[in-house]
């Protein structure tokens, strides 16, 4: 039983926008995309979106400029592909994932940093040649360009999070997990030494989610 659970969070994992796109940009998808925005207040709209990973916004094209959509907190989702995704927490847009009740989020995430150095969940990536990204400061504004050259890296910082009991909670540490669910503590202590679960990986975080709401009574 086990070894199928395994093997159900590897073939989800591949459904999650995780390292789709070069960690040289900070979109999360190669281009602009047909998505539908679902309002609070019922409405929908149409347009063709993008997700900026740096300044955490949704992004869209007018008149050959890149806006952020405005007042974000009046979205109740937007949905691009097969992918959904909700405003709130921290300001940024959150992917739903179909583990867990809906209850599990992935949080894209990148920062600029300068020099090779690797730390937590992120890795660095050198850009093959001179630049420039996009960064959406303010809904509606302009947005200003950055040149990102070789001696730059644009780190990924993607981070799982769990909806229990009326908070967002990082999954960063075995003991947050232990904290969510209680009752499996020795569950698991097992699966991450069976599994050699790190979790400073979040593919490793997305499996051990898995089965953890698989055995959830």
């Amino acid at each position: 039983m086990k070894i199928n659970l395994i093997l159900l969070a590897t073939l989800l994992l591949s459904q999650i926008v995780i390292g789709q796109n070069p960690v040289n940009s900070s979109y999360l998808f190669d281009v602009f995309t047909d998505a539908t925005i679902l309002m609070k207040d019922g409405t929908t709209a149409k347009a063709k979106l993008n997700y900026n990973t740096l300044d955490e916004q949704m992004v869209f094209m007018q008149d050959d400029q890149e806006l952020a959509i405005a007042e974000p907190s009046k979205v109740k989702s937007v949905k691009i592909h097969q992918f959904t995704f909700v405003y709130g927490f921290a300001e940024a847009f959150l992917e739903v994932l179909s583990i867990g009740d809906n209850q599990v989020f992935l949080r894209h995430k990148t920062k600029l940093q300068n020099g090779g150095l690797a730390a937590g969940y992120g890795t660095y990536s050198e850009s093959s040649s001179a630049q420039s990204y996009t960064s959406v400061q303010g809904a509606g504004g302009r947005a200003p360009q950055i040149d990102v050259d070789q001696s730059n890296r644009i780190m990924e910082e993607d981070v799982l999070y769990v909806f229990n009991e009326g908070e967002f909670y990082p999954v960063l540490t075995k003991k947050r997990l232990m904290k969510v669910f209680p009752d499996m503590k020795d569950d698991i202590e097992n699966f991450v030494k069976n599994q050699n679960t790190d979790f400073k990986k979040v593919g490793d975080v997305y499996k051990i989610m898995v089965f953890c709401y698989s055995q959830k009574k």
